[in-house]
């Protein structure tokens, strides 16, 4: 069964998921809290409704105004699992000095470039060239033409004044 969601009339599938919906829905919530609070106060201030109830209302209001007792802190001591310490320590970037003394003398690969412009702009001519070969599938588009605007007085096309004497609608017979 699908709830309509907190605060609004639908549901998650037909609508309330929806931005729009989600924040009508948390104002409407925001300005009933004030009700809300009025109503849970006095509950607490009756001395006619049992202690337990009060205190349970106490609770609540002190809860919704962000009034907190007791707050939990959890420490945690030890060595973490070596598969995790890996997984921390993978995204660490090292900074390695590089021995030029062991490095040879002789460049494997490499490509002296005059201007970086000029071989830029190589370079994007010859991909534009390989995305807009023969093999590319681009074809201009046909012009088309607008579709005439009907006269002020003129009936529309699909208007049928006589449907019966066409014979071309199916329908029950007369």
């Amino acid at each position: 069964m699908n709830y309509a969601i907190k605060g609004a009339n639908v549901c998650r599938l037909h609508g309330g998921s929806a931005p729009q919906v989600r924040a009508a829905a948390q104002i409407r919530l925001l300005m009933a809290s004030d009700n809300l609070m009025a109503s849970l106060l006095k509950i607490a201030d009756d001395e006619s409704i049992p202690v337990q109830v009060r205190l349970a209302a106490i609770r609540d209001g002190l809860d919704r105004a962000n009034i907190v007792g007791t707050q939990q802190v959890a420490i945690e001591l030890g060595v973490k699992p070596d598969w995790e310490q890996r997984l921390l320590e993978a995204g660490v970037v090292r900074r390695v000095e590089i021995d030029w003394d062991d490095v040879g003398e002789e460049v494997i690969d490499a490509e002296v470039v005059e201007s970086p412009e000029e071989h830029t702009a190589q370079l994007k001519a010859s991909a534009y060239a390989a995305e807009t070969g023969p093999r590319s599938a681009v074809r201009p588009l046909k012009p088309r033409r607008a579709p005439k605007q009907p006269e002020a007085d003129a009936e529309p096309d699909f208007y049928d004044p006589s449907p019966l004497a066409s014979r071309t609608r199916r329908g029950p017979k007369p």
